[in-house]
């Protein structure tokens, strides 16, 4: 597909159907817009073809799973990911703390920490529940948060995503040669920054991940070293339908991966171990399309 016929005809159209949606759920009332978009993502998702990446995935996490566990946990997978769709209009205006908030929030002693030892700090989740409650109560808490993403390859629904990261990061910063030098400068600065970890790269380095090596980005391992800094892992869940819980743990022990012969890899592994024991308990929360495994 040329870039011509990418950039005239397929990103507008794409952007023109994104439009659409997310000004259906800009209308509709928060649990409605939840509902309506996990209702079609698990009817229209399945079909897809990126669907075969995420049966393929789960065959291979899972290989004691039949067929229908698996296809439930595909539509699992959708309803989640159009209900996270669905949820976007309302995090402008969602207070995270207030008592009537869908959102638990365990951990706050953690974000206390954070805020008063005078150190930078680096959040890590997946992409798992609605992600994108992970950042927004540290925020809020008042922790200064920079959003580290992967910015989409179309540049007209990239731009919608930027406006709606806007409004839950302090700053945000995207993934490549610059965003790596605005990382250094976050954390020189002693700023906070989230990052998702769980993704594909062509780059980073070898991690078992679900038994198998998964190319996994080791910046976050350096920052750690670099600054000594916290690395706290955050988990974000659905219980049931718009009511979701975030968890903020205590920070990783650096200081016993310190002694290790690759210090980064250490601190990478016991990340994807992390993160992969959080995706066994909820296998449906998860974005199973990625192609973390393209062996």
């Amino acid at each position: 597909m040329s870039r011509f016929f990418k950039h005239t005809v397929l990103y507008p159209l794409q952007f023109l159907g994104a439009a659409f949606v997310v000004g259906l759920f800009w209308i509709l009332p928060f649990r409605a817009a939840s509902k309506v978009g996990g209702t079609l993502a698990r009817t229209i998702g399945p079909l897809l073809g990126v669907s075969r990446t995420a049966r393929r995935n789960l065959m291979a996490a899972f290989p004691d799973w039949d067929e229908a566990t698996i296809e439930e946990t595909v539509k699992g997978m959708w309803e989640n990911l159009g209900r996270t769709i669905g949820e976007y209009p309302a995090l402008r205006n969602m207070d995270m703390w207030d008592n009537k908030s869908p959102v638990e929030i365990c951990g706050q002693e953690v974000l206390e920490a954070l805020i008063k030892d005078g150190k930078p700090g680096i959040l890590f989740l997946g992409h798992l529940a609605n992600w994108e409650y992970a950042t927004l109560p540290a925020v809020q808490k008042g922790l200064p948060v920079t959003q580290l993403y992967r910015t989409l390859n179309n540049p007209y629904i990239a731009r919608m995503i930027d406006a709606v990261h806007a409004k839950i990061a302090q700053d945000t910063v995207t993934k490549g040669a610059h965003g790596a030098r605005k990382m250094l400068r976050v954390m020189k600065d002693g700023g906070h920054l989230s990052m998702l970890v769980d993704q594909k790269l062509r780059e980073g380095i070898p991690v078992p991940f679900f038994g198998r090596e998964a190319m996994t980005p080791q910046a976050m391992a350096n920052l750690a070293l670099k600054f000594d800094c916290p690395v706290v892992p955050v988990r974000v869940e659905r219980i049931s339908g718009v009511n979701c819980r975030v968890t903020y743990y205590p920070p990783l022990s650096l200081e016993t991966m310190r002694q290790e012969k690759d210090p980064a890899f250490a601190i990478m592994k016991q990340v994807n171990d992390l993160l992969e024991s959080w995706i066994r308990e909820r296998p449906a929360q998860w974005i199973w399309v990625h192609n973390r495994w393209p062996k």
